[in-house]
């Protein structure tokens, strides 16, 4: 796999500019992993989740009406515990966070964000062999250890661990082909990784 930053034409540029500091920060401090409680780790990782979600922009006719929720779907499990409590009812582009299990492919079709815990990544990505590409932003947690790329091919943003620091790793090829934009903002600061 190859990693390298740019700047790709036809990204949304100046997307969400206002929560740019916000992810900077957390991009930029060190995620203390070896002093910090799990607690805490967990929670800079639902902020991350949150963040990424606001330099996101889903096609127009993703949403019915202007009230509906953003659904962040959590794949089989909840890894975070009681963290992941500190983003409920957020909002994400004027629309509020609801958080959610699923515990299937076909429940996630009314997902707009899934994260899928590293050991599930094997049965998501079986579930979803002959899916068709939607707007869908996945995320996975790669802060423990890589994954090889055939479990990794449908997940659109991955946490990883950089030193003592969180960053985030972006499959820009499944971003294109899923409808979704990424803010320009947001490629800057992660790592474009393709398929090897």
């Amino acid at each position: 796999m190859t990693g390298r930053r740019c700047r790709p034409a036809g990204i949304k540029s100046g997307l969400v500019q206002r929560w740019l500091p916000a992810l900077a920060t957390l991009l930029l401090a060190p995620a203390l992993w070896a002093d910090s409680s799990f607690d805490r780790t967990d929670e800079v990782k639902v902020a991350f989740i949150l963040n990424i979600a606001r330099f996101v922009e889903w096609p127009a006719g993703q949403f019915r009406n202007g009230d509906q929720r953003l659904r962040l779907c959590l794949y089989r499990s909840n890894p975070f515990g009681s963290a992941i409590d500190t983003i409920r009812d957020k909002r994400v582009g004027g629309r509020m966070l609801r958080v959610e299990t699923v515990r299937t492919a076909a429940e996630e079709h009314a997902c707009n964000i899934l994260f899928v815990p590293p050991d599930e990544l094997g049965r998501f990505t079986r579930e979803n062999e002959d899916s068709t590409d939607r707007p869908l932003l996945t995320i996975t947690d790669l802060t423990t250890g890589q994954r090889a790329w055939s479990e990794r091919r449908n997940i659109l943003v991955a946490l990883v661990r950089e030193g003592k620091r969180m960053g985030v790793e972006i499959n820009l090829s499944a971003v294109q082909h899923s409808g979704l934009q990424i803010s320009s903002e947001l490629l800057k600061l992660g790592r474009i990784v393709e398929k090897p």
